[in-house]
């Protein structure tokens, strides 16, 4: 608690951000920082690639775009575990 000149003790409030959030809890990432970055691997990398493209599509147009990541994400596991 801090005291101001003249009046009573006040609680000390966190500062808020521009977001509205509070200064002292975690700022969720933006969808472009979640994927910033390559993972090492080309097929992964290529996928991530492909699903940062979708958010830019309409939501029906996305379905496919996000079919093929999975289908491509699933393969290169599965090759993970095969090796």
């Amino acid at each position: 608690m801090t005291e101001p000149v003249g009046g009573p003790p006040v609680e000390d409030e966190p500062v808020a951000l521009e977001s509205g959030q509070p200064a002292d809890e975690p700022q969720a990432p933006d969808a472009g920082e979640r994927a910033s970055g390559p993972t090492g691997h080309p097929a992964v990398d290529a996928a991530v690639a492909r699903l940062a493209e979708q958010a830019d599509l309409p939501p029906g147009e996305q379905v496919a775009g996000y079919e093929a990541a999975q289908q491509a994400l699933h393969q290169t596991l599965a090759s993970i575990d095969q090796t």
